[in-house]
């Protein structure tokens, strides 16, 4: 095993995956990454008449930058508290299941949530954890979000 590789958006959902995460980690033996996606482009102002706001553009994608580091280090350091052998890493793409499939390794773990949506809403918001597994060139452990 040479790693495994636990996703959060920073849900509650997220969070009980990155708990198991920790376990299956201890447990192998394998270092843990932590691992939030999110899309830079997404909020890149490419048109002409936008080209005067972009040094603020830029400015606010710096900003988001680091919240979303702090937030990935705040999930670590209470969910891996203790823990020797775990990093932290942000990935930059449109869709979360293409940037973990194309970061792991075949030797890899993926251990994820599901956030346990049905019917329309998972229809319309599709489910990333599904195309994880369709796309990762490793084992994927889903872990089934639960309402407290």
């Amino acid at each position: 095993m040479t790693r495994v590789i636990a996703p959060t958006d920073f849900s509650d959902a997220a969070h009980l995956g990155v708990r198991a995460a920790r376990t299956y980690a201890e447990r192998l033996g394998a270092p843990l990454l932590l691992v939030h996606v999110w899309d830079r482009a997404a909020l890149t102002l490419d048109a002409p008449y936008l080209r005067s706001v972009q040094a603020e553009n830029v400015a606010m994608m710096n900003t988001i930058e680091k919240d979303v580091q702090e937030k990935l280090s705040a999930v670590g350091a209470e969910a891996l508290d203790g823990m020797e052998d775990w990093q932290s890493k942000i990935l930059h793409d449109a869709s979360p299941a293409r940037a973990l499939a194309d970061l792991a390794e075949p030797d890899d773990l993926i251990v994820l949530s599901t956030h346990g949506r049905t019917g329309l809403s998972r229809v319309l918001i599709g489910s990333v954890a599904e195309k994880v597994v369709r796309l990762a060139p490793c084992p994927v452990l889903t872990v089934p979000s639960r309402p407290e």
